[in-house]
């Protein structure tokens, strides 16, 4: 069900100039591409995997500073966690693609203070964890290792790759009663076609990174990790948030899952980008009202954000 609302009070973060390292990469790949497709697809296959750790803001020092921090054991891997409170049902936060777990701390205190206890991690390759890069299937293996430790989620709010995830979690047993998705890619053959255009591959480079993908993880890949496809199914309640000035996974994404979620409600918002709107007090709000209500009322409806 789609909700179209819009919040237009905040300025668009400015774009910054695209780093030279990166025109140069990008410009070989525009030139090996076309005439050597297999080194090209092999070379591309692995920078899709690889992901960039960035400095921690200020404001999420706080909240670092307050939670318990401890390691858990992915397949070899350590992986970072963060908790918050001693009391409540619990809310997991997943974050994005190069993200952290910090980096959904706005939610924490209003979390708290609503009665819930917080859980957070940094993927694979992300943050204080292990590794330099991962996969959706990583990410996915995370959240099932955290359910068995703490038991089922009340509710599940994620950004942008981690929608993803979440979503295929949801379809392969994860239990949750609502989630959130702020920010999600419909499905991961779109996040590699947008990947094959930003660095300018040929259609034989692009065919040849698929193939190593599914020979990789399975021919079945991309209907696994299709956001659409895995929420089409869910019985739950779901809210997903997306800004028409996001220029990282542009907002009809999430018009296209909110339309194959039978309980969804979508709400689309103006001049927060993809990262800003993290820190925005009315979705923060919103968040909490909706994982905070009976599921009795959890019909789609629409409303206007103010």
């Amino acid at each position: 069900m789609s909700d179209s609302s819009t919040k237009p009070h905040s300025q668009q973060r400015r774009r910054h100039k695209t780093p030279l390292a990166i025109r140069m990469l990008r410009g070989a790949f525009r030139w090996a591409s076309p005439i050597a497709p297999g080194p090209a697809s092999r070379l591309a296959y692995r920078l899709w995997f690889k992901t960039q750790r960035h400095p921690l803001p200020a404001r999420e020092k706080s909240a670092l500073a307050s939670a318990n921090c401890t390691f858990i054991d992915l397949d070899g891997k350590r992986i970072a966690t963060y908790s918050w409170g001693k009391a409540g049902p619990w809310i997991l936060l997943v974050h994005g693609w190069s993200g952290r777990g910090t980096q959904m701390a706005p939610f924490v205190e209003p979390l708290l203070k609503a009665g819930y206890r917080v859980l957070s991690f940094d993927a694979p390759g992300h943050g204080k964890s292990d590794g330099n890069g991962t996969s959706a299937i990583e990410i996915i293996d995370s959240m099932t290792l955290l359910e068995s430790l703490y038991g089922s989620f009340h509710a599940i709010i994620t950004h942008s790759f981690g929608g993803l995830c979440a979503a295929a979690a949801l379809n392969n047993n994860l239990h949750t009663q609502r989630a959130v998705f702020i920010s999600p890619p419909a499905s991961l053959l779109g996040l590699l076609e947008m990947f094959s255009d930003f660095l300018h591959l040929s259609k034989k480079t692009r065919a040849k990174m698929r193939a190593l993908a599914e020979q990789q993880f399975g021919q079945d890949l991309w209907q696994r990790m299709d956001t659409r496809e895995n929420v089409r199914t869910l019985s739950l309640p779901g809210l997903i948030i997306h800004d028409e000035d996001d220029h990282d996974v542009p907002w009809h994404n999430s018009m296209d899952i909110a339309e194959a979620w039978p309980k969804a409600r979508f709400i689309k918002t103006s001049r927060l980008g993809h990262r800003r709107i993290l820190r925005d007090a009315s979705i923060i709000t919103a968040t909490i009202d909706f994982i905070s209500a009976s599921n009795s009322n959890a019909q789609p409806h629409k409303e206007n954000l103010a």
